[in-house]
């Protein structure tokens, strides 16, 4: 499965609505060439005064 374009469009909708994050997990682990079984997009977002309210 290539989870190129999938994980495009969820960079520019996180873009697009402002937000910070860093791609965790499986796909993240992936991305670096680890041999994983699952691909989840996990992420962790930046509190900021913005959005911490």
């Amino acid at each position: 499965m290539n989870a190129g374009p999938l994980l495009d469009a969820v960079v520019a909708a996180l873009t697009e609505a402002r937000l910070e994050a860093v791609l965790i997990g499986n796909a993240a682990a992936a991305l670096q060439g680890a041999p994983v079984t699952t691909v989840g997009f996990d992420f962790m977002f930046r509190s900021t005064g913005e959005d911490s309210a």
